[in-house]
């Protein structure tokens, strides 16, 4: 649920476009399958980039940046999942593909689902597929204590005590002191996110869980059986919350068997 990278500083980053959710895509085919990618909490896009490399050729990996931080570094920090997921929703609804999935890890996966419903809403195109990591399905409630509303040090106690902020980061006041207000908003977006009941999502969803999480038991990574009409499937690895750290080609591995092992194929 919770992370920190230095990814994620607000500062610029060379990127085509300013104010745009996709700051590093550049599309080689129209015909391409996309693969949109939704950070964790204190996180930023540019992490993502790095995932092309693991993944089959003529799949393109669109790295997701959330305002105000890495190239969107100028723009105001957002405390609400339904407006980023409608920003994004938005500009994906406005480019010219195609097949794409959208993937998501903790946060990520919340922000994600809801593009997915924000895109039904409103008569855009479907996902492929939605596929979640180290989140609990979103119909049930978070069991753990809030956090998002600490003081600076009780947040920074929090984090430590969950493995939710790098070493390079504690040790160096001023990229705390950077961090810290990201990491707060994207918690308050997830801590204050509230359900609200629709029909189960017509695309597969594949659901990934780290088998020490100390945040999402494996029960809440199977509730998202319930989002979805088409198949679903549950993998789980071995690590915490940020398993895909690190086991990252294991994960890299299911996502292209997963969405390959289904694309021109029934779910």
């Amino acid at each position: 649920m919770i992370g920190a990278g230095s990814d994620a500083i607000r500062r610029p980053t060379r990127s085509n476009g300013a104010g745009s959710p996709f700051p590093f895509f550049r599309p080689t085919s129209a015909a391409d399958p996309v693969l949109f990618c939704f950070p964790y909490a204190g996180s930023g896009g540019a992490g993502y980039r790095r995932w092309a490399r693991g993944l089959p050729p003529g799949l393109a990996v669109c790295p997701v940046e959330y305002p105000g931080r890495g190239a969107r570094w100028r723009e105001p920090l957002r405390t609400g999942v339904d407006e980023v997921a409608r920003e994004v929703g938005a500009a994906i609804a406005r480019l010219p593909t195609r097949t794409f999935s959208l993937y998501g890890h903790s946060l990520g996966a919340l922000i994600a689902f809801e593009v997915a419903r924000y895109l039904r809403r409103h008569g855009g195109p479907s996902p492929r597929h939605l596929l979640v990591s180290a989140s609990g399905a979103p119909h049930v409630p978070n069991p753990n204590p809030l956090i998002h509303h600490l003081s600076d040090a009780e947040l920074v106690a929090a984090l430590v005590r969950y493995n939710g902020i790098p070493t390079l980061v504690l040790e160096n006041r001023e990229l705390l002191h950077h961090l810290l207000p990201v990491v707060r908003a994207d918690l308050t977006a997830f801590e204050t996110y509230r359900y609200v009941d629709e029909a189960p999502l017509d695309c597969p969803i594949f659901s990934y869980g780290g088998r020490v999480d100390p945040w999402v038991h494996p029960d809440r990574v199977e509730g998202w059986a319930r989002q979805t009409t088409r198949r679903f499937r549950v993998r789980m690895f071995p690590g915490d919350h940020f398993f895909v750290n690190a086991d990252n080609p294991a994960v890299l591995r299911a996502l292209a068997t997963d969405m390959l092992g289904s694309l021109g194929a029934a779910a």
